[in-house]
């Protein structure tokens, strides 16, 4: 896939009466996007950063040196309007009673896209957008030094979300 991102309605078009192809949940406790034309960075996440669930569809791909690899791109739908004015676009947001179908379903690419917009609806209305720092002059740390024991994670300040370049923080 070119894109980590992928329109729901590209999505739709593309596979209309089909299936979608393989397809994921990604896990995050939440998203950035950069807000335009301030080039903010705004965090997005549910309240008390409850874990969310990221649509995804699958596609298998092959390195160069013939390794097989899987990778996924993110659903993209139009963005609450709560949170508009941030970015309008948003992943498509995927609540518990929905993962099953979302992930089995064989229903055609239309209706199962239409079906998991609408179970996101309640969520996408519950999620709070925080605005971070001042306004991005530089790139932000990518990463900072693990606690002794612990693992090297993403910083505090590290850009992630649904636009070119950006990843959920999981």
């Amino acid at each position: 896939m070119p894109s980590i991102n992928s329109r729901s309605e590209t999505l739709e078009t593309r596979f209309k009466a089909r299936p979608l192809p393989a397809r994921a949940i990604v896990p995050a406790s939440y998203w950035r996007e950069m807000q335009k034309p301030s080039k903010r960075w705004v965090h997005l996440a549910l309240p008390g950063e409850e874990l969310i669930g990221m649509a995804a569809v699958l596609q298998r791909g092959r390195a160069e040196d013939g390794t097989e690899y899987t990778c996924y791109s993110l659903v993209m739908q139009e963005a609450a309007a709560h949170i508009a004015d941030v970015h309008d676009r948003m992943p498509v947001l995927v609540p518990q009673d929905f993962a099953g179908e979302w992930l089995t379903s064989e229903a055609p690419a239309v209706e199962l896209i239409d079906a998991a917009r609408a179970a996101a609806f309640p969520l996408a209305e519950r999620v709070i957008a925080r605005p971070q720092g001042s306004a991005s002059t530089s790139a932000p740390s990518l990463f900072q030094t693990a606690p002794p024991g612990g693992r090297e994670t993403g910083s505090q300040d590290e850009p992630g979300g649904s636009g070119p370049g950006s990843q959920p923080r999981v």
